[in-house]
């Protein structure tokens, strides 16, 4: 028998759905054989979407399916779709792994979803109301290469060009127009969701295949927006200025490298070049958790599946517990940011993947403190092996103003792991890993200070913003 699709998350959601009663089989034969336009939408998100099955029905038998370590691959990325005139297949079948115990017997649940937590689709915007302008407004900030839109309270709209922030040419905006303008562009499952969390992190799509990072908070007079545009194309490492040494970050078969630094400074746009060069030159399976995601990764000689937390996953380490069981071969994690992630990422680096994470951290030093602190002071001393024997390299950059006003450019700091390095982390002296990036230079590390003087000298930062991002601008006197 022809079966609906290739997926198992999707075989076992359809027959959780046919057992359970809960959905009627004609309805997802139909909507698996519409995969080609489903844009955004993962299977679930689109049976809700079209009015086929509820969203808390939806969010509990996801639940069960990804509590198997399953996941549902987004429509585009499915490598093979099938063709609209193909014939629906008579009957739903799950593997005997898949099957519950009865027909009438209660979805299993083995991942309990966290209570009051709700699964959001990424949709392309298409607001009726004021909305509207915020889409003309994003569309002008990206014809003008700015990183950023920000919508105010009292205030007109701003957007970030060059690292300033740059007023456009609009009216004061009230508490009543910017809870209009932001509301309009979210599904009804975004709106209750912000409401009842007071903030929301989502991915904007527009009808021209144009992406933002966007973030909307409730602040003491109302809610503001703040929207991060993401480049059409993912840029290389030379583009983005950084050396060939991180790209030998990305040929290691297994181990943890990490990319840190401060908000803004293109922790994201670094790891998905890099994703990008793992996906052409290897024949590996990539898997990305991301908040939300950003650039598009199509297979290339690698299969690549994206995952959203909020829309395809509640949390970085319930995706990275189901990514375990999915045969990766390299695993980016779009931020470790608890403890469950950090210790689950190690495990996964040390147990024969690449894992590729971001820190929000300022040094190499820092870096690996607050991998160690993050555990209780009685498992730390063996965290210090497991990072010590698992972890390839730290790149820590940050982004700083051109001389000429034009734009930004990246100054960094690489740490690479060796004999000394190891044990440094070992007997817990990481003050003094600074002595190692200034001996290690012929293995491609280098410190910030060292790299923020290349780009004064030549001439591309100015000493004023060199002293000012330097850690011992003293040097320059």
């Amino acid at each position: 028998m022809a079966e609906m699709s290739s997926n198992k998350a999707e075989q076992m959601f359809c027959v959780l759905l046919v057992r359970n009663k809960l959905c009627e089989e004609s309805k997802l034969t139909e909507v698996l054989n519409d995969r080609p336009m489903w844009s955004e939408l993962n299977f679930p998100d689109e049976l809700v979407q079209r009015g086929a099955l509820k969203q808390a029905v939806c969010d509990k038998v996801r639940g069960a399916v990804e509590g198997k370590g399953l996941s549902f691959p987004m429509a585009l990325d499915d490598p093979a779709p099938p063709s609209l005139d193909e014939p629906a297949p008579a009957s739903l079948e799950a593997t005997p792994d898949d099957t519950p115990a009865s027909p009438s017997a209660p979805i299993e649940t083995t991942s309990p979803i966290p209570e009051n937590s709700q699964l959001v689709p990424t949709l392309i915007a298409n607001p009726k109301g004021p909305g509207k302008q915020l889409i003309t407004w994003l569309k002008q900030a990206r014809k003008d290469d700015a990183s950023d839109l920000h919508i105010s309270l009292n205030f007109p709209v701003l957007m970030r060009k060059n690292g300033e922030m740059i007023r456009l040419k609009t009216p004061e905006l009230t508490p009543d127009e910017t809870e209009g303008i932001l509301f309009d562009v979210l599904l009804p499952a975004q709106k209750d969701k912000c409401l009842a969390d007071l903030q929301l992190d989502f991915s904007l799509v527009l009808d021209d295949g144009s992406r933002f990072r966007s973030n909307i908070v409730k602040e003491r007079l109302g809610w503001v927006g703040s929207f991060r545009i993401v480049p059409d194309k993912i840029p290389t490492l030379e583009q983005l200025g950084l050396p060939k040494q991180v790209k030998t970050l990305t040929e290691y078969p297994t181990g943890l490298v990490l990319i840190t630094g401060p908000m803004g400074c293109g922790k994201t746009t670094t790891l998905a070049a890099m994703v990008d060069i793992i996906n052409a030159g290897r024949k590996d399976h990539i898997i990305t958790v991301e908040d939300p995601v950003e650039f598009r990764h199509p297979s290339k000689g690698c299969q690549v599946s994206q995952r959203t937390l909020g829309s395809h996953t509640l949390s970085f380490a319930n995706a990275l517990k189901g990514a375990l069981r999915q045969d990766p071969d390299v695993i980016m994690i779009g931020e470790l940011r608890d403890l469950e992630t950090i210790s689950i990422a190690i495990t996964a680096a040390e147990t024969g993947h690449l894992v590729l994470g971001s820190l929000h951290t300022n040094s190499a030093e820092r870096t690996i403190d607050r991998l160690v602190t993050s555990f209780p002071p009685d498992q730390q001393a063996q965290i210090r092996v497991m990072i010590a024997d698992s972890f390839r390299g730290i790149v820590c950059q940050q982004l700083l103003p051109r001389a000429d006003g034009n734009g930004v450019v990246m100054a960094y700091e690489i740490l690479a792991n060796n004999t000394s390095v190891r044990k440094m982390i070992v007997d817990n002296r990481t003050f003094q890993l600074e002595s190692v990036l200034q001996t290690g230079k012929k293995q491609g590390m280098i410190r910030m200070d060292d790299s923020i003087l290349d780009l004064l000298q030549k001439g591309l930062i100015t000493e004023e913003t060199a002293k000012i991002y330097m850690r011992n601008p003293g040097v320059l006197k």
